[in-house]
This record gives structure tokens, sequence and C-alpha cells, in this order.
């Protein structure tokens, strides 16, 4: 049993560590270029959900002023309105979405990268649904991936027993 404490705090241990690693490795490289226009108080992180195992990563965004679009203001002037943009950091996956107080909407921005995903909440019991749980990336585990992400971006900054879990929508 002490055999196996051990070797789970050391599983844990090591995956904080990637965690720490892949955290500042995205910081260096998307942030710090962009680090005036966040210290302007124009644009400010909502909450960051990291796998270190599948190099994915997604931040949400957002602005004090009403008037600011902090994809456009990050990023630079985009195509159409966009809510959800994607960036590889070396061999990293960053997701930025512009973050939402409505959960409904931000699921919606989350979610905009993949269409078919048919994603959804059930707001009375905190669920998230995703009909194509599977099907986001090629690899269905790193799709599964990103949907639990989704959930702790959804509840970063809520206590602990109003956040959501991710249900798949049909198994």
């Amino acid at each position: 049993m002490e055999e196996e404490q051990r070797e789970w705090k050391a599983v844990t241990e090591r995956r904080q560590e990637q965690s720490q690693v892949l955290s500042r490795e995205v910081h260096k490289e998307l942030w710090e270029p962009r680090l005036a226009v966040m210290k302007s108080n124009q644009i400010r992180t909502r909450g960051t959900a990291l796998d270190p195992h599948w190099n994915l990563v997604l931040v949400g965004v957002d602005s004090p002023l009403p008037d600011v679009d902090p994809l456009n203001m990050l990023f630079g002037p985009l195509q159409t309105e966009t809510s959800h943009v994607v960036r590889q950091v070396k061999d990293c996956e960053v997701h930025v979405i512009h973050w939402h107080p409505d959960p409904k909407q931000h699921v919606r921005h989350l979610f905009e990268a993949f269409p078919q995903a048919g994603a959804s909440l059930d707001l009375e019991n905190k669920l998230l649904f995703v009909e194509a749980e599977r099907k986001l990336f090629p690899d269905p585990y790193r799709s599964l991936t990103f949907c639990t992400l989704a959930t702790y971006l959804l509840g970063s900054g809520l206590p602990r027993d109003d956040r959501f879990r991710f249900q798949p929508a049909k198994m």
C-alpha cells in the first residue's frame, strides 16, 4: 500500500512539473510579446486549463472594457468575428477563447472551432454534453481531454460545487 502511494505521489509530482513547464512555455511564446496590452488592463485571463500529455491548453480571455475585443487586441484584426483562436506554441496547441459570463454563450465560444461537436449545457445539473465527444480531433482521447479541459475552463472562478462536469451526450 505504501509503495502504491509513493508511486502515485511521484506520478502526480511529475504531472505537476510537466504542467508548470508547459505553462511557462506558453507564457513565454504567447503572452510575453503581448504584455503591454495585458498590463494596460485592456485584456485579462479568466482561466487556464491544460494537459501536458496531449500538449493542449485552453485559455479564457476577456476585457473589462465593453468595446474591446480581446482576441482582436491580442492577435490583430481577424477576417470575421471569432471567439476561438488556435495557436501553435512549439508542439503545444493553445486554444484562446473569448470568455463570456453566460455559460451557454461561453460553451458556444469554446466549441466554435468544432461546429460538429454538438455541445450543450444542462445548467440545473451542471453537466456539459458533447455529442461528438470523440471526433473533435483525430485521436478520440485527445478529443475527450479537450471536453474535460472545457469543463475546467467553464468552472474557473466558480466554487467547487458550482463547477460543470463533462458527460458524453450518448453512450
